[in-house]
């Protein structure tokens, strides 16, 4: 079997342009992993007196390929904690000093908190 000049030309840059395309997929960088510094939190007021909000705010330090959205909890128990992400309310019905702690949902090993000291 004999192949013309043309046919021979097509061949090689079909096996060149196969090899580019597999080399430059190959050759992609690996995409960083996310990496979380650390949480804080604030508590807007962080005294009031008893049915009255605090609004707390977390800060997710952090590279750009983390979510940045942590889950809030609440020590001791009692009280009225509404989370949307980032932010939060809290209010408590009994005088009490309370912990309100972010923890990152990318790494649970990263957290914040900030008191609130609900007063009669």
């Amino acid at each position: 079997m004999r192949f013309d000049r043309n046919t021979r030309w097509r061949a090689l840059w079909t096996i060149a342009a196969a090899l580019l395309l597999y080399t430059a997929c190959d050759s992609q960088p690996i995409a960083p992993s996310c990496l979380i510094t650390s949480v804080t939190v604030t508590a807007t007021p962080s005294t009031v007196k008893t049915g009255v909000n605090s609004t707390l705010t977390a800060a997710v330090a952090m590279n750009s390929t983390c979510g940045g959205r942590v889950l809030w909890s609440v020590t001791p128990a009692g009280g009225t904690l509404t989370t949307d992400n980032l932010t939060a309310t809290f209010s408590a019905t009994t005088p009490n000093t309370f912990t309100i702690k972010a923890t990152s949902v990318d790494d649970a090993t990263k957290s914040g908190t900030a008191t609130v000291n609900v007063t009669p």
